[in-house]
């Protein structure tokens, strides 16, 4: 997964989340590609339609494509103005790369909220994940 560095040097200036775009080529309900913005950085989530894998881009992915943008679900609201305080990579059991998780916080004492976004049937898949 390409840019790896440039996600950690968000999480180590501490940028928080200021807003989220949803993008796709098809309608609302297929997304595509995830906007992410931070106080001065943003950072594109995108699927691989190819082999459903996900990876991450500093710059918009490809501006000749016709691209629609949509406004994210509204739980995005509850993690605006929080850092990302983890990451991970997530590895599906054939070996393809196609998910990512965030945890937003402010700290390890706080209370976080966990983004995840898994690569699947070609769109971008975004749950939030909660303590059992």
């Amino acid at each position: 997964m390409p840019n790896k560095q440039f996600l950690e040097e968000i999480i180590k200036a501490r940028e928080t989340l200021t807003d989220v775009k949803y993008f796709s080529k098809f309608d609302q309900a297929f997304v595509e590609m995830l906007q992410l913005n931070f106080n001065k950085s943003h950072l594109y989530v995108c699927v691989n339609a190819e082999d459903d894998t996900i990876r991450i881009e500093q710059n918009f992915p490809s501006k000749d494509e016709d691209w629609r943008q949509f406004a994210p679900h509204k739980t995005w609201e509850d993690v605006y103005g929080k850092p990302i305080l983890w990451f991970w990579y997530m590895e599906y059991n054939q070996g393809y790369e196609d998910g990512l998780q965030f945890e937003f916080s402010q700290d390890a004492a706080d209370k976080s909220i966990c983004v995840q976004i898994i690569a699947i049937a070609s769109k971008l898949s975004i749950k939030l994940v909660s303590e059992l």
